[in-house]
């Protein structure tokens, strides 16, 4: 059994906390996509112009990064996540409500920036909280819990997607993440421990080069933005495969994608018991191993000219264990290069890790597929260069505290 977390200070607030506000945001992510084949021919757009909703959603979530790291170093954590989750709010109403998909994309760049705040300053505040080590099991059990919410997402958007259309996704969206709100402002408090940061453009530049010349940070950072755009093909191929080329309902949909989330729950729960035993590296390498060997699969699988569901969701599980393995320890030692600017770490490693996803759903939306092949290909290459960046720059980051 694995020795108690122990926080820095006992005010701080609980890991609950947390994962309800991150849950309240998380949902934007993934709720809505068993409604894109829908929300395609409502706006009488092809298929890869409504993939650009989450495209979009992706890359502003990365560049909003840069910016709101500095913020919670200079104003604090607690402000920059209430903010974050008002946005949110305000950002989810507006794509209920879009008139045309062009601001339905335009109010999912907002929506991300919002959402951007709580899920990257929850790093920082973890770290705030906890050693480099603990820092690691914490987020391990975060990524746990968060696991449930990819999974109940689709399920729950699926549902609405039949029961209501599309737009409902996004009123419920807006609904639990004012419920996050009330809870982030009564119960969050203040973790940052440093001195406020410069605003200084020119050193919040100076911090962003810093932390791209170490290489450890950089071999954390990239491992991890690699093991994520594995997610992100996943998930924006999938209701392409799944729902227009094997015709499986919405609904269904849904059901058949809770391997990958509750698969990296399992990743996560495995690491925060592993990490003190065999180090933060150690499991990095593993949890790359097992998503190359999972891809390899259905990669085979589809050249074997096996395209059913099976086929699918039985490698997607094994790639979601491996995720789980390398996402919390490859975060924890990413921020934890340099404790004093723990926002600007997180943020960068955010950055990484979120712009390689948006690149992703790129290269998917522009598929023209009739088997799971092509997807298959672009989530193999991700995972091998995943394990390849891992061990070119063997990320051994320092022991700080």
């Amino acid at each position: 059994m694995a020795p108690p977390l122990h926080r820095r200070r006992a005010h701080e607030p609980p890991l609950a906390l947390l994962v309800v506000i991150l849950a309240s945001v998380q949902l934007g992510m993934t709720m809505y996509i068993p409604s894109l084949p829908a929300i395609a021919v409502d706006f009488h757009v092809s298929a890869a112009v409504a993939t650009l909703t989450l495209t979009v959603y992706l890359a502003f979530f990365a560049l909003a990064q840069l910016v709101v790291g500095p913020l919670s170093d200079r104003f604090g954590r607690r402000p920059v996540v209430l903010s974050g989750v008002a946005a949110f709010v305000v950002a989810s109403y507006a794509c209920a409500l879009a008139p045309s998909i062009e601001f339905l994309i335009a109010a999912r760049a907002v929506q991300a920036s919002g959402a951007c705040c709580v899920i990257a300053i929850a790093r920082a505040i973890v770290r705030d909280m906890y050693s480099r080590e603990d820092s690691a099991r914490a987020l391990s059990v975060l990524g746990s819990a968060m696991g449930v919410t990819p999974a109940v997402g689709p399920i729950l958007g699926g549902k609405l997607q039949v029961w209501f259309g599309w737009t409902a996704s996004f009123y419920a969206m807006a609904g639990i993440a004012t419920v996050g709100f009330v809870l982030a402002v009564i119960l969050l408090g203040e973790t940052r421990r440093h001195a406020p940061a410069s605003l200084n453009l020119f050193t919040i530049l100076r911090n962003y080069v810093g932390l791209v010349r170490v290489r450890a940070f950089m071999g954390f950072s990239l491992t991890m933005g690699l093991a994520t755009a594995t997610f992100q093909a996943f998930i924006a191929g999938a209701p392409l495969v799944l729902i227009s080329l094997l015709g499986v309902p919405p609904d269904e949909f849904a059901l058949y994608t809770l391997v990958w989330p509750i698969a990296f729950s399992i990743g996560n729960f495995v690491s925060s018991r592993l990490t003190l035993r065999l180090g933060m590296e150690r499991l990095i390498v593993i949890g790359n191993l097992a998503s190359v060997a999972a891809a390899t699969v259905m990669v085979g699988l589809a050249i074997a000219g096996v395209f059913t569901v099976a086929a699918i969701i039985v490698p997607a599980f094994f790639l979601g264990l491996g995720n789980g393995l390398v996402s919390p320890n490859a975060m924890a030692g990413a921020v934890s290069e340099r404790p004093d600017i723990a926002g600007a770490a997180a943020a960068m490693a955010g950055f990484f890790q979120m712009s390689l996803g948006a690149v992703l759903t790129i290269a998917v939306g522009l598929l023209h597929e009739t088997t799971q092949l092509p997807w298959s290909l672009i989530i193999f290459a991700t995972a091998l260069c995943g394990l390849w960046v891992c061990v070119l720059l063997r990320p051994r980051g320092g022991r700080g505290t």
